[in-house]
């Protein structure tokens, strides 16, 4: 229906979690994928969870993707480089601020 689209005001934005690419607002939100979060409303992206956190959800869940507090701390002997798992360190590595490095660096 052409009159559903006629105007801003027929656009809604974003709930967090989601976000679409299209300056905001839209008829069509998108969960954010694995590893990263929208904590408001109306975002174009969503941003990457800290350094040594991930979120494993794949983006079927807008509700487990809508604060940085629903990224989880990777143990000390992993790192997690795509915020989406963590992985362990290799022998003689350790995980410090969520990147594996040589023991004794």
């Amino acid at each position: 229906d052409a009159a559903l689209h006629s105007s801003v005001e027929n656009c809604t934005l974003c709930s967090k979690g989601t976000f679409s690419s299209a300056k905001g607002r839209t008829q069509s939100c998108d969960t954010c994928e694995a590893g990263r979060v929208a904590t408001a409303e109306g975002l174009s992206s969503c941003e990457l969870c800290a350094k040594g956190t991930y979120l494993e959800d794949d983006g079927s869940n807008a509700a487990l993707h809508d604060s940085l507090a629903d990224c989880v701390s990777c143990n000390t002997l992993t790192s997690s480089t795509d915020r989406s798992t963590c992985v362990a360190c290799g022998a003689g590595q350790s995980a410090v601020n969520g990147t594996c490095v040589a023991c004794g660096t």
